[in-house]
């Protein structure tokens, strides 16, 4: 096995040099495979190289605006520029004057923002295919689609969430599952790339330590979508700025935007947008989902207890609870709170490979099923992945070879 995949690495990783789609692609069919990891952080790397900058509605246009116009010359002044306010978060700044001391080249800069975030997505997907031990079957594709669509390469135009949010997924799989406590450091780390993630050091302790009780759990999940998917803009910067000052961080920008995206104005705002009410449908479909996979797993984990890692398993189903729980309670405090959604997106993943790893057929053509209706679901969102892609990307990563995009990009 590890013969073969060190051949399939290479030859992914070969194709990459000369069509880098092509190489990512094939790296994605076989990505426990270290030349196939590689590959895929590669190609992330030049997603964010290639982005084109062409459309002013895209965080990216906003970025490369300031990374090219901000004069940061050393670590104190972004630090400074951090303290005094004028920036929410600490990583982006840091970047400015890192990439900014060599090449004011902005797509540098979303090169390497996202090599570093595609570094960590690719540990979490890794990490979750390590528990995947069926060969040859669809579902593998099914389950490698999942995790590309949360870790989306069109993120990488962000740089605060997409900087953040592999590392914060791989840290919570870390000390949630595999107790690795020294991971929590990450958690301290994160509020600094992206400030709303201050709110999961709480939520990432009480995963690890409280034991809730199951049946808690799982009503709470329920009441949570329930509730998220019916209310919205419903304020909570008074609790989250209490948070950052009790830590000894005074951010006006911070307080600024906090203030924003849950406020009636933003709302309003984003429901100008198509996109939003096309969004809101999946939202919608994805609840419908989300009740359809807890009532179905409750009742397949009443007889788990003949399946093979069942403390595993076991330990998993009560995670993705409680992470949904707050995940759907966020979703609808915020027009942006569905990005609280993403440790319980990892965590089903998770979730579902150890289900179709467990050897029980009819477990398993459950779990298929509820994988089938999600990726249904998911083809809007996938749909709109490509879209963006076409429209803030250079076209030629898509066909061209690798010597012909650094160059000419």
């Amino acid at each position: 096995m590890a013969e073969r995949d060190k051949q399939y690495g290479t030859s992914a990783f070969i194709t990459f040099l000369i069509f880098p789609f092509l190489g990512f692609i094939r790296a994605c069919g076989r990505l426990r495979a270290p030349l196939c990891g590689l590959t895929f952080v590669l190609f992330y790397a030049l997603f964010g190289y290639c982005i084109s900058f062409a459309d002013p509605r895209q965080d990216s246009f906003r970025i490369q605006g300031e990374f090219l116009s901000k004069y940061v010359p050393t670590f104190d002044a972004a630090y400074h520029q951090y303290t005094s306010g004028l920036e929410p978060d600490l990583l982006k700044i840091i970047l400015f004057w890192l990439v900014g001391t060599f090449t004011k080249n902005p797509h540098v800069y979303f090169c390497i923002v996202g090599f570093l975030g595609a570094i960590f997505a690719y540990l979490t997907i890794s990490r979750i295919l390590k528990d995947y031990s069926i060969k040859k079957a669809w579902t593998y594709i099914a389950i490698v689609v999942l995790l590309l669509l949360v870790f989306k390469p069109i993120v990488i135009g962000g740089v605060r969430f997409w900087s953040a949010m592999g590392l914060a997924s791989y840290a919570a799989i870390k000390v949630t599952i595999d107790r690795k406590y020294l991971w929590l450091i990450a958690f301290c780390i994160v509020p600094f790339m992206h400030f709303s993630m201050i709110a999961w050091l709480p939520i990432i302790l009480i995963a690890t330590f409280a034991n809730i009780p199951q049946k808690l759990l799982f009503w709470s999940a329920v009441s949570c979508c329930l509730l998220g998917t019916s209310i919205s803009g419903t304020s909570y910067q008074e609790a989250v700025g209490n948070i950052v000052t009790s830590i000894g961080i005074e951010n006006e920008s911070v307080k600024g935007k906090t203030s924003f995206y849950t406020s009636d104005a933003a709302t309003k705002e984003f429901d100008k947008s198509l996109t939003t009410h096309i969004m809101k449908v999946v939202d919608y479909a994805n609840s419908a989902w989300f009740l359809l996979v807890v009532f179905s797993l409750k009742k397949i984990f009443s007889k788990a207890k003949r399946m093979r890692k069942f403390r595993l398993i076991n330990k998993v189903w009560r995670i993705y609870l409680f992470f949904a729980a707050f995940g759907y309670l966020m979703t609808g405090l915020s027009v942006v709170g569905s990005r609280y959604q993403l440790f319980a997106n990892v965590f089903v993943t998770l979730l579902f490979t150890l289900l179709l790893s467990n050897g029980d057929c009819s477990i398993v053509r459950i779990v298929k099923k509820l994988i089938i209706y999600k990726l249904i679901i998911l083809s809007v969102p996938f749909a709109q992945m490509i879209y963006i892609s076409i429209c803030g990307v250079s076209h030629e990563i898509f066909w061209a070879p690798l010597p012909y995009i650094i160059a000419f990009v």
